[in-house]
């Protein structure tokens, strides 16, 4: 074999390397493609939960009545865990502008002999703030809990970011030591 024939072998063998390469670097950006397509943002939906913390929604306009809820998953320090569910109906008239609310009625659902205590509950938009009264205790034996709140006709135009919100302070605890503290749960309806 001359000197002259080896760069001519080693010219031979770059093709195939340089294909394994460009299938090596085409593999890796099909992956990276997938995965920025699993991973991207998707579309939002009519309601967007986020547990335990809030809950938006798109009413359009005209619509009546919208049932809201979020479900808490607590797992205090002490290592014990219990859920619970924090519904919300508004009743209501819906206008491009605004929500002219008539009444908010909630429900409270819970099943591990926890007390609840229903704290802060503020009902606002754009210039318009109204609290809906004291505190309400949920005992441990009572599995559910139901409360009307009558607004007389209140008219909340939406904040800048679209939304009239009702913000909800709640914490539970059981006999045991074991407790959570305030979380605030916010209820959020956007006129479309």
């Amino acid at each position: 074999m001359t000197a002259s024939s080896q760069p001519l072998a080693a010219d031979s063998d770059r093709p195939s390397r340089r294909t394994a390469t460009a299938f090596v670097r085409l593999a890796f950006g099909l992956v990276f493609a997938a995965l920025g397509i699993v991973m991207a943002p998707q579309p939002a939906m009519a309601d967007a939960y986020s547990p335990c913390v809030a809950v938006e929604s798109n009413v359009k306009v005209g619509t009546k009545t919208k049932t809201q809820s979020i479900t808490c998953a607590v797992k205090p320090a002490c290592g014990e865990s219990w859920g619970q569910l924090y519904g919300v109906t508004w009743d209501m008239v819906v206008y491009s502008g605004g929500i002219t609310v008539k009444a908010i009625t909630m429900k409270v659902t819970h099943t591990q002999g926890e007390d609840i205590t229903i704290g802060a509950k503020n009902l606002g938009g754009q210039s318009a703030n109204v609290s809906l009264g004291a505190w309400n205790p949920i005992l441990p034996a009572q599995k559910t809990w139901t409360k009307t709140y009558n607004i007389t006709d209140k008219y909340f135009a939406k904040k800048g970011n679209g939304f009239v919100d009702l913000n909800i302070k709640v914490s539970s605890d059981k006999a045991n030591g074991c407790n959570v503290g305030w979380r605030n749960l916010r209820y959020s309806l956007k006129p479309v």
